[in-house]
């Protein structure tokens, strides 16, 4: 789902649209941990919601069906953080390395079937002419580097704070990879996406300081 909607999105517009996490990781979080929220994080998410809505009505490249797909890859992707968290809950001696550990462990169930599916292009792939077979294999290993390390870093924050601060400290590394896109791939946005990925940004700024006040006013409580 998260490869549709980068497919039929810009750069730019696909990190805005995952920082929909938040919202959904929020929700998940009280209803099925019942965890509590302050206000200045509630206020802080909906300042990144905003910021997602505006940047959709300024996207000149408005894909419905990118949009449709990116909404639920973003439900999934709270909702499996928050089930690691609720899992550690129930079992405090699972460390982070378990929960990446068993997490991969039932996707090969789900992403075997699938990638079989795709044996064909995959071929087709690896055999391309005039390019050089440990180029393709080298960049295919460093890819599926690259996402076992994003797992296990995802799962390593969820452990040691929440499902909603992972979710939040991906806002920081969209700022980056948005940069980024508007460098390589140029950009969609208009003056009012700009502002909506603005309002977004300021939003994670909002819950990064909000929980560390919450974190100070705890040590001070204790």
């Amino acid at each position: 789902l998260n490869c549709w909607a980068m497919e039929h999105t810009s750069l730019p517009v696909y990190n805005v649209l995952k920082r929909f996490n938040i919202v959904f990781s929020v929700v998940a979080d009280a209803a099925l941990r019942g965890t509590r929220f302050s206000a200045a994080v509630l206020a802080s998410v909906v300042l990144i919601t905003v910021g997602a809505l505006v940047t959709g009505s300024g996207d000149l490249e408005f894909s419905p069906f990118g949009y449709f797909v990116a909404l639920p890859a973003s439900v999934m992707n709270a909702t499996y953080l928050v089930l690691a968290a609720r899992g550690r809950d129930r079992i405090p001696d699972l460390s982070h390395v378990d929960l990446c550990f068993h997490t991969a462990f039932y996707n090969i169930f789900i992403f075997a079937p699938l990638a079989s599916v795709e044996l064909g292009e995959v071929s087709h792939f690896l055999g391309r002419e005039g390019v050089p077979l440990a180029w393709t294999w080298s960049t295919l290993l460093a890819y599926a580097l690259l996402g076992a390390l994003l797992n296990f870093a995802a799962f390593w924050c969820t452990a040691a704070t929440s499902p909603v601060t992972t979710g939040v400290t991906g806002n920081f590394k969209a700022i980056l990879a948005t940069w980024i896109g508007v460098a390589w791939f140029g950009s969609s946005l208009t003056s009012v996406g700009w502002l909506g990925l603005l309002l977004s940004t300021a939003g994670g700024c909002l819950y990064s300081a909000a929980t560390i006040a919450g974190a100070r006013k705890q040590v001070k409580a204790a």
